[in-house]
Order: C-alpha cells, then sequence, then structure tokens
C-alpha cells in the first residue's frame, strides 16, 4: 500500500485544500497485492494481475534498479499491465506490480519498447494514429519509468511528407536493419504483400542521438511476398507489384493496391542463425503457425537483405506452435540467463486461445547458436487467476465458518471450435490475522464444465422463501439457471440441485436479458424477501420482484430500465452493466455499483428506503478512480463485488475484467460516517470525449437551479490542471490543447450536486 501513497496524499491534499464545500471520496481503494492465492500447494505468483487473452510483451527497468521488468500489453481492452523482476538467473519470478502502469500513454494495436536516443532508458513505440509514434521513455522523481511524447515518424515523399504505415492490426520490427547503430521500421506495405524498410538517416545525417530521420529505403526488403497462401514466396523480382524506386506518386500507387493480398502480420525479427544478418518470424492473420524466415544475405554474399529459405510451420523439427490464428512472437531474455528466448501468443481476439496463450520456447543453446526448446503454453497464465474470457466475481461463506469466499464464473475457455465453454472456479478464505490469503478448493465447481455452458455467472440468495441460499447462474445469451439449495439447514455448506436452465417469471415467461445476463439478489423493496436485479449487455438493469410466500419461487418482471440506470450512455448496445449492491466503505451504507464495458464503475444512491419507482442518483461515473488505476480502456468489461475479506474493519474490492482474470483493490481511506454526501448528477455530459482540443460541458437547470457551476480538471494524481466557475449559464467550453495526451478526472459541481467524470484527451 505504501507504493501508492504519494498518489493519495496528493489527491486529498489537492482536493480538499480546493473544493471545501463537496465532501470528494477521491481513491477510497487502491491496488492490492498483499492477498496471497494459494493452488496445490503453491502460489499463484501473479494472481490478481487480471488474465491474460491477447499479450505483447516488452522488457524494461520500470524502477531503476538495473534489472529488466516485464510489460504486458493487452490488446483486448488495450491494457497495460507492469511485473517487476524478482527472480535470478534462470529462475524467473515477475510480480504485479500495477502502479507503474500509471505512467505509461495510452498505447494503440502494439507496444514496443526499445532506446531510439543512446540514454539506456526505453523509449515507447505503438502505433498511434499514423503507424510509428514515439515517446521518449526517462525516470521520474521516484525512480519510475515515464514517457514523453516525441513525435510520430513521417518520411519525405515527391508529394510532400508521408506517414510511415503499419497496418492497424500488424505488430512491425523495430530493430537496426542495416547494422549502423540506430533503430530502422519494418512493416508490410497497406495490401499485406511486401515489407517495407524505414531506414533511420540519423547515424547517416550526423544527427544527434535523440534523433529520428527516416527515409523509405526499401519498399520489398527481402525480397520476399506475403499472398493468400501461408508459404511466402521468395527471390521475388519486386517489379510490378509495387514500385520500388519512387515514380512520383504516392497516392496513385495506393489506390491501385488496395485490393487486399494478405492483411495481418506480426513481425519479429532476429539473428536466428547467428551469422550477423537479421531473419525474421511471421504470424500471419489467417494462419495459426509462425513463419520462420532465413536471411541469405551473409552466406550468398548478396548486396542486399535477401530471404532464401522458409520453416512454414515453425518448428517444423521440433514442437509447432498451432494455437490459433495470428500468432505473434516476441524475442528477450524471460528466464534472465543471459540467453534470449521466444514467447508466442494469439493476437486474434476472437476464436483465439485465451487460457493456454503464453507458448514458451528457452534458449538451451548459445546466444550465437540458439536452439529454442519448448517449454509449455501457458506460461504466466497458470500462475494468475483466469477464466479464459470475462470474469464474474462472487463472494460468498460457503463453508459457514464466518469468513466469505471467493467465487469467479466466466464467459469460458477457447475450446477450438468457435464456441466457449465455461466453469466456476472456488478459492477458500483462508487468511489468518496478519496473513490474508485465499485457497484453491477446486477449478471446476458443481462440474459445471460438463454442462458446457456458455457464461456462468453466479449469484446468491433465497428466491424460492425456503430460508436458504439459492444458486443462479447467468448465460451469455441472455438465460439463468436456478440452483436450489437441498441441505439440512443455514449452518451447513449449500447442496445446489440444478432445477432449471431457464429460470421463468410469475406469467411462466422466460427470464431473458438478451444477452451477457448479470443477475444480482438483494431485497430491493425492503419486504423482506430477496428480489432478482440482472444487468444486461445493453447497459440497463432488470429488476424482478420476489413476490413468493414460503417455499414459493414466484418472481414478477417490474421494469427493464430500473431507476433509468444505463451506463456508458453513449454505447446504445455494449454497456455490460453488472451489478453489486451491499456496503462499500466503512458508512455502513448500501450503493448500487455498476460495472461497465468502458472500465468505469458507476455509484447510485436513492433507492435505501425501498422506492424502486423513481429514478437512482448517480454519486459517481468513476468511482474511487479504479478504471484509471488499471489505465483501462473501452472493452474491459469491469465487473465488481465487495466485502471485508480479513476481518480488519476496512473493505476489498476485487474487480473482473474481459480477460478473464481478477484485479484487487483494498480500501486505502476511511470514509467519515457522519460527513454529508454530496450527490451526483446524471444531468452533466462532457464532449467530444476523447478530444483533442476542445471540450464542451453542458448540464440541465436542475442541476445547478441558478447557482454558480464549478469546473475542475485533475490529473490521475491529483494535481489541479483547470479551475473555473461559470455563472448564468448552462454550458462551459474548456481548452485541453495544452494538455499531454492521457487520462483526466473532470469534476463538475453545483451546491450539492457533483458529479465526476473521466475524461481522455488524444494527441
Amino acid at each position: 500500500m505504501k507504493t501508492f501513497s504519494k498518489y493519495l496524499v496528493t489527491v486529498l491534499l489537492v482536493l480538499s485544500a480546493v473544493i471545501t464545500f463537496a465532501q470528494f471520496q477521491g481513491a477510497v481503494y487502491l491496488p492490492d497485492t498483499s492477498f496471497k492465492v494459494y493452488a496445490n500447494s503453491a502460489e499463484k505468483s501473479v494472481a490478481f494481475c487480471g488474465g491474460f487473452n491477447n499479450p505483447q510483451f516488452a522488457i524494461a527497468d520500470l524502477n531503476h534498479d538495473g534489472k529488466n521488468d516485464l510489460v504486458v500489453f493487452e490488446k483486448m481492452g488495450e491494457q497495460i499491465l507492469t511485473f517487476l523482476n524478482k527472480g535470478t538467473a534462470n529462475n524467473p519470478d515477475y510480480r504485479y506490480a500495477p502502479k507503474y502502469a500509471l505512467n505509461f500513454p495510452k498505447v494503440s494495436s502494439y507496444l514496443k519498447l526499445e532506446d531510439y536516443n543512446c540514454d539506456g532508458i526505453a523509449d515507447l513505440f505503438h502505433r498511434g494514429g499514423t503507424g510509428f509514434d514515439v515517446y521518449k521513455g526517462y525516470y521520474n522523481a521516484y525512480n519510475e519509468l515515464s514517457f514523453t511524447h516525441y513525435k510520430p515518424l513521417f518520411h519525405t515523399w515527391s508529394s510532400g511528407w508521408i506517414n510511415a504505415y503499419c497496418d492497424p492490426g500488424d505488430i512491425p520490427g523495430i530493430v537496426d536493419v542495416d547494422g549502423d547503430g540506430d533503430l530502422d521500421f519494418v512493416a508490410f506495405y497497406i495490401n499485406g504483400s511486401h515489407l517495407q524498410w524505414y531506414r533511420n538517416r540519423r547515424v547517416e545525417d550526423g544527427l544527434p542521438c535523440d534523433s529520428i530521420r527516416i527515409e523509405l529505403k526499401d519498399k520489398c526488403w527481402g525480397r520476399v511476398a506475403q499472398t493468400f497462401v501461408m508459404t511466402q514466396s521468395i527471390n521475388v523480382p519486386c517489379t510490378g507489384v509495387f514500385p520500388v524506386v519512387d515514380n512520383g506518386n504516392y497516392e496513385a500507387d495506393l489506390n491501385s493496391h488496395k485490393t487486399t493480398l494478405h492483411s495481418g502480420n506480426n513481425l519479429c525479427f532476429l539473428d536466428y542463425d547467428g551469422d550477423g544478418d537479421l531473419d525474421y518470424l511471421n504470424g500471419g492473420v489467417s494462419y495459426p503457425y509462425i513463419q520462420y524466415l532465413k536471411n541469405g544475405k551473409i552466406e550468398t554474399s548478396a548486396a542486399i537483405d535477401t530471404i532464401t529459405s522458409q520453416d512454414t510451420t515453425w518448428q517444423s523439427n521440433g514442437v509447432i506452435y498451432n494455437k490459433s490464428l495470428f500468432p505473434g512472437a516476441f524475442y528477450f531474455d524471460y528466464d534472465m540467463d543471459g540467453k534470449k528466448d521466444i514467447l508466442l501468443s494469439p493476437s486474434a481476439t476472437a476464436d483465439a486461445d485465451n487460457y493456454r496463450c503464453i507458448s514458451w520456447y528457452k534458449n538451451t543453446g548459445t546466444v550465437s547458436s540458439p536452439v529454442f526448446t519448448y517449454k509449455g503454453d501457458s506460461l504466466l497464465s497458470n500462475q494468475s487467476i483466469d477464466l479464459g474470457s470475462g470474469s464474474y466475481p462472487m463472494i460468498f461463506d460457503y463453508d459457514r465458518d464466518g469468513k466469505p469466499d471467493l467465487f469467479v464464473g466466466g464467459d469460458g475457455y477457447f475450446t477450438g471450435t468457435g464456441n466457449l465453454r465455461s466453469k466456476i472456479v472456488y478459492y477458500r478464505n483462508t487468511s489468518t490475522v496478519g496473513n490474508p490469503s485465499f485457497t484453491l478448493q477446486t477449478e471446476n465447481f458443481l462440474n459445471l464444465f460438463a454442462s458446457n455452458y456458455k457464461g456462468t455467472y453466479p449469484a446468491v440468495g433465497d428466491l424460492n422463501n425456503d430460508g436458504k441460499e439459492d444458486l443462479i447462474i447467468g448465460h451469455t445469451d441472455g438465460k439463468i439457471s436456478f440452483f436450489k439449495d437441498t441441505s439440512t439447514g443455514v449452518n451447513t455448506s449449500p447442496s445446489w440441485v440444478l432445477v432449471t436452465d431457464t429460470l421463468r417469471d410469475v406469467n411462466n415467461t422466460i427470464i431473458d436479458s438478451t444477452q451477457f445476463p448479470a443477475p444480482f439478489i438483494y431485497d430491493l423493496d425492503a419486504d423482506g424477501k430477496k428480489d432478482l436485479i440482472i444487468g444486461s449487455k445493453a447497459g440497463w438493469l432488470y429488476y424482478y420482484r420476489n413476490i413468493g410466500n414460503a417455499n414459493e419461487l414466484k418472481l414478477e418482471h417490474v421494469t427493464s430500465k430500473l431507476g433509468l440506470v444505463k451506463v456508458d450512455k453513449w454505447n446504445l448496445f455494449s454497456g455490460y452493466a453488472t451489478p453489486f449492491i451491499g456496503k462499500t466503505d466503512n458508512s455502513g451504507n448500501d450503493y448500487l455499483l455498476l460495472g461497465s464495458n468502458s472500465g468505469n464503475l458507476y455509484r447510485y444512491s436513492g433507492f435505501q428506503n425501498g422506492n424502486y419507482s423513481t429514478p437512482f442518483i448517480q454519486m459517481d461515473t468513476s468511482y474511487s478512480f479504479v478504471d484509471t488505476f488499471q489505465l483501462d480502456y473501452s472493452g474491459v468489461r469491469n465487473v465488481p463485488a465487495i466485502t471485508d475479506f480479513d476481518g480488519d474493519g476496512k473493505m476489498e474490492m476485487v474487480v473482473g475484467n474481459i480477460l478473464g482474470g481478477i484485479r484487487f483493490y483494498k480500501q486505502s481511506k476511511m470514509v467519515g460516517i457522519n460527513t454529508p454526501i454530496c450527490y451526483g448528477s446524471v444531468m452533466v455530459e462532457a464532449y467530444p470525449n476523447p478530444s483533442k482540443s476542445f471540450v464542451t460541458i453542458n448540464w440541465i437547470p436542475e442541476f445547478n437551479k441558478q447557482q454558480p457551476v464549478f469546473v475542475s480538471l485533475f490529473s490521475i494524481t491529483g494535481q489541479l490542471i483547470f479551475a473555473q466557475t461559470f455563472n448564468n449559464t448552462n454550458q462551459a467550453v474548456v481548452n485541453i490543447n495544452h494538455l499531454n495526451a492521457g487520462i483526466y478526472q473532470m469534476m463538475v459541481s453545483s451546491g450539492e450536486n457533483r458529479t465526476v467524470l473521466k475524461l481522455v484527451k488524444i494527441d
């Protein structure tokens, strides 16, 4: 927790000094790594990192201790995961350290960490809006690797300046192609057929180290072409399909080659055979295999790089990678033995292996004569809580020992048939004083995997009014299964037996939220009987009132828009509302907390007295900045659940996500019980968001009631950037041109009304 203290202190001090009229809760929760997770008598080293689906790998010294740490970019949701190196040579041990991800910019499509400016500090490359966008690395006052924007890459052409091209789905090569000491850039042309080499002219032009100047040196690097088939054509003449020499009409070239031959390639350059020229591994969007392309420049004494042979299904003489379409290869020293290894993972976000998704080929040879030996296909993922895709935590004291346990369902694991197959895992709370922990009891609770369910979203509560807790499970098709507790009493572990896979209401109508139902059981109308609330993919909440008597299961549909609550209002069809109702802090109050597709956590009040017929009051759109601390973006699908796991009087929050894993947060701030609560508002909007330059904020008259409106903008570390009072208006325009790209928090307040919005600044 100490590692995040500087952020929390800054947030609280600035907000208390500037906004004295509003009791702003700020960062109630912070990421926590103190809880241990054990399975089969061993600790899961990265249990709460959030899971893996489409990981890309890079290394850099995150904390300036002289050791390379691990950085993972998850293409699904565009998330950054950071891991500190705690291992020794031949004994890798990477530990999840989420705070270092705060220093990364928003990354798009791919992530590369390489040193372009000769200062020994990793710089960052990603696609940005052009193909290659560059950030310069430096160490901040806390010795944490941070980045400042340098520039996107453009080169000259006969018609002017044009951006260096990289397809939005590709991973390019960023490597010293010509051996002159500076980084060059290689990517497939727009039609996916030929490799283009953008040579860095820093050395040739005598520029300072802190410079990149590129030219399109070769439009057909390696004399190789990729077509519809997996086997690539080698020794191609490189004439006719795309000119190697500028013909003065670049736009005509582009327009004449828009018919895609093969769109989608992942490149990994390395001197595989140790002969001094660069070979490469290629993963194609249409194939499950990696191809190895050998450069014969040295052996044949060729004047230019020339691919002379290939292994179409690498390793044809070993273990062939055949996991899912569009694999990517990453070449670095994973186990710190001084020799670079190869890690392979899928880039495809659909029909791709989402658990056995990291294959490790260890270099068991030498640096100059590598031998890559297959070591497994579940590297790191087997050390995390990972349900494949999508994860849905549920908290319930199953063994009746007074300590809440952790259950996790999910969308499912890839089966190779285009379908997902789901289960629920059960972790028993084995915490003792000062030693919080969970221990795996079963990876297939109730043997649900055999039922071939697609999606397992669990919830527990007494719906049939027999005094015992029932289990319901939502499935991605919108239906809900009902399991009755057949045990002898409430002091024993439930014995759940399936009654129906299609739960129906009192009118015998199938309870169906259309897709991705997120059920939660709670006595909403305060009549002493538990009701059913269901979050839906569209972002609304369904409400079914319990009208049964003793030993009766009778649910009455009341509304499909409970409280007029909708998450991610800008997304009409994919909000993915995931409700939790209960205590979120030490105040003793129940709140409605909603996860969403965007990663925002929305918090609501106004229902606690049993009144479900009026609109709920929105208190937060980014509760505790949880989405900010994760640096999550659209497509994250947060799923919250809260309790006091270790009995220390502070709450813990577990959050599921699209990657199938769990992230863990600890209450870092005690909320004043007698402190007036400043409610948020559903009456404020800010657009465009994301924005490059100006943001317009609108509010309706009911929000400020002719009182002044105070607008303030904060960085994610709590620094006040902008503050202004607006009188006699229902609109404010804020100029953010001067801000660096990133995530900010905007608070709009008037009297007792307040709303906090996440604002994304883009280049």
